[in-house]
């Protein structure tokens, strides 16, 4: 196995305007690759840099020249993408997995490949060494940058940062230090799963608020804070049914997002010692049960609300004493 510890530099479009859009977004055109490539002992083999002169973003991105110290001028150096790639891919050799700090880089290689009519299916697999950074090592579940896990063990920042080959080079010394090979492939697909457990519980987080002095449940259940949804994910407002009430102390409505679909929004009155209410607002994904369950009560009770209108408004137009 080859391990190719990759970095890409890229330039962006000056403005939302200038942006490729089709037949993907390409938030970043690839300037520079650099690369290291190691055995399975994670020794040092051989190294690869190259200048990629852009097709799209020709004009460099002040932002972009203010990190990696490149103008317009530097952008007109280099070999077209597809040449430069495949350059890339003979260095890479037989049998590569790749090497990223972050997953950017990933997501940065496919647009290109995408916007260039390239194909994307023969990529060797990527494998994130910061989330094994911060899972294993640190074990704090903070994104580190290079530089920080560079000085968590104490290495020298003897390189120009923002250069692809030198972080590249930075990325396989901190490689070398955490012992690559414990972790890729071995390891990989347990730390992905406690990350996604992590998102899980952050999600769940944010599905849930709980409001505390509630006078009533009436005064819970009129108040605007706590019956306004908003999309737990996108924090758009969220349009919903009537909530009805499925027991003395639940309540519950439909809500949609144009983004994030619907929810079954949930109510719950818990009454504490003091005499008030803590009104729990949850929000969950309905299953193809409770939908039906809950749509039928929900319907029933607008019709009960039409007909009740409805005869409010016959009982005032037969009333002899209207004025």
């Amino acid at each position: 196995m080859n391990y190719i510890i990759l970095d890409l530099e890229w330039n962006q479009p000056i403005g939302r305007g200038g942006m490729i859009t089709e037949p993907v977004p390409l938030n970043g055109e690839i300037i520079r690759i650099g690369a290291v490539r190691t055995n399975d002992a994670c020794e040092l083999v051989d190294s690869f840099q190259i200048c990629v002169r852009p097709k799209f973003y020709k004009r460099i991105n002040r932002a972009v020249e203010k990190v990696t110290g490149l103008d317009s001028a530097a952008l007109s150096f280099g070999r077209p993408f597809a040449a430069a790639y495949q350059s890339f891919l003979r260095f890479c050799g037989d049998d590569p997995v790749f090497i990223t700090w972050g997953t950017e880089d990933e997501k940065v290689l496919r647009a290109n490949l995408a916007v260039h009519g390239m194909d994307d299916s023969t990529l060797p697999p990527f494998y994130d060494l910061q989330v094994i950074f911060s899972h294993r090592v640190t074990h704090d579940s903070r994104q580190y940058g290079v530089s920080a896990a560079v000085e968590h063990y104490g290495l020298p920042l003897d390189l120009k940062a923002h250069d692809a080959l030198n972080d590249a080079t930075y990325t396989y010394r901190i490689a070398r230090e955490m012992g690559l090979a414990r972790y890729i492939p071995a390891e990989y697909g347990k730390v992905l799963a406690e990350v996604e457990e992590e998102r899980r519980i952050q999600r769940e987080l944010r599905f849930y608020r709980t409001y505390t002095g509630i006078e009533s449940v009436e005064a819970g259940i009129r108040s605007k804070k706590i019956i306004t949804c908003r999309c737990p994910e996108c924090k758009t407002k969220l349009r919903r049914t009537y909530f009805v009430f499925i027991s003395e102390r639940k309540a519950i409505a439909f809500a949609e997002c144009p983004e994030d679909g619907e929810y079954l929004v949930t109510i719950k009155f818990s009454q504490v010692p003091n005499g008030t209410f803590d009104v729990t607002r949850s929000f969950t994904v309905p299953s193809p049960q409770q939908r039906a369950e809950y749509r039928e009560v929900i319907d029933r009770y607008i019709e009960e609300m039409k007909a009740k209108k409805q005869a409010e408004q016959s009982e005032q137009e037969d009333d002899p004493l209207k004025i």
